[in-house]
């Protein structure tokens, strides 16, 4: 589970993934099944992230906003990754 701030994010840090994954091992990122988990999606295609079967000797990788996961509970999870980003502007 990873959690970033909008949509934007969330189709970068999936191909970036992926890009990192095959640049490490060529194949490798077919054996990764990515979902996004937004707030504009219905309640039951939010389940689905969760619930749709994930191929045998394939990992589940969901990338979601925080309010992606509102209202949605579930196990398995072995790590959670939040992606913190912080900007200012510099006095010149």
């Amino acid at each position: 589970m990873v959690f970033v701030a909008g949509d934007k994010e969330i189709k970068y840090v999936m191909a970036a993934t992926a890009d990192m994954l095959e640049a490490r091992e060529k194949g490798s990122s077919k054996n990764v099944v990515f979902r996004k988990l937004i707030s504009t999606l219905t309640m039951r295609e939010r389940k689905a992230v969760l619930s749709d079967p994930v191929p045998e000797g394939s990992r589940l990788v969901i990338v979601s906003t925080p309010i992606g996961m509102s209202g949605i509970k579930f196990e398995g999870c072995t790590l959670v990754v939040a992606v913190c980003c912080c900007t200012h502007d510099r006095a010149t």
